[in-house]
């Protein structure tokens, strides 16, 4: 962690509001995307293939930790 900064786990409702904004998985050109979520912090969301009832398909994963309140 670079000095000066701290530590951030994002709200469950951050992670949520940050998901709002990713362009749809399926039709995405890219493997990862960071979501900006206020001046100095971003999430990352990764492109995940998963297999659903509809068939093959992609969603954004956050890997990150949750805080639930």
């Amino acid at each position: 962690m670079p000095e000066g900064q701290s530590r951030f786990i994002p709200s469950l409702t951050t992670v949520q509001k940050a998901a709002e904004s990713l362009p749809a998985a399926d039709t995405a050109d890219k493997e990862s995307m960071d979501v900006v979520v206020d001046k100095y912090r971003s999430l990352t969301f990764r492109r995940l293939k998963i297999k659903d009832a509809r068939g093959k398909g992609y969603r954004w994963v956050y890997e990150g930790k949750v805080s639930v309140n």
